[in-house]
């Protein structure tokens, strides 16, 4: 009879060891598996890298901006490099987001003989101011328009004449805050009288840095 207890309670002995074993275990194995995932999510938050904000083109709220850029200005035969400073602001008028109208300042200056008569055609600098009404083609190239007035100051005849001034242009963003634009203007001699005549034809390339 004694023989058998001692039989059973070394059977019992050993069937718990067992389970406390495979508990142990099981609870390790839990823990490194959750120690694992919770690593593995620790890595996953440590990639998350946040993309720079980039100013569009414009906004409904309105970007102010300046710029400078270079250009050609043409009169009858003469031809030569002008510099250009500008700034201005605008906005987006519609809930589509695709009608622009914005004002500008501009001041040109240089014009360094490339080809033909200088005398009498070479606008040395200029001042001017302009509506700029636009189009939205794609949510960071604009379509636009310039109606405005400058004075040209013309070395050859020591004059300063204030003309209209038609213009029509594109600005695309190229980065953070930053857009290219290409445009062509036209400058009369007069703002109505002798608009067409003697005027200066102009194309520019510009860089333009948003404010906003």
């Amino acid at each position: 009879m004694i023989k058998k207890l001692l039989i059973t309670t070394a059977a019992l002995s050993l069937i718990s060891n067992v389970a406390f074993a495979a508990q142990t275990t099981h609870h390790h194995v839990k823990h490194a598996t959750h120690k694992h995932a919770t690593h593995k999510v620790d890595l996953k938050q440590e990639q998350v890298v946040e993309a720079p904000v980039v100013v569009p083109v414009v906004t409904s709220s309105g970007v102010a901006y300046v710029g400078a850029g270079l250009g050609v200005n043409m009169v009858s035969s003469y031809k030569g490099l002008i510099g250009n400073l500008f700034a201005g602001y605008g906005k987006l008028l519609d809930d589509n987001q695709k009608f622009y109208l914005g004002g500008e300042v501009l001041a040109d200056a240089g014009s360094i003989p490339l080809s033909g008569k200088s005398y009498g055609n070479r606008a040395t600098y200029g001042l001017g101011a302009s509506i700029i009404p636009g189009y939205m083609l794609t949510k960071d190239t604009m379509a636009y328009g310039r109606v405005g007035v400058k004075a040209l100051h013309y070395t050859g005849t020591n004059s300063t004449h204030t003309g209209g001034q038609l213009g029509l242009g594109v600005q695309t963003n190229v980065a953070q805050n930053w857009d290219v634009r290409g445009e062509y203007s036209y400058t009369g001699y007069g703002i109505f009288k002798n608009f067409t005549q003697h005027g200066s034809n102009q194309v520019n390339l510009g860089l333009v840095y948003k404010l906003n």
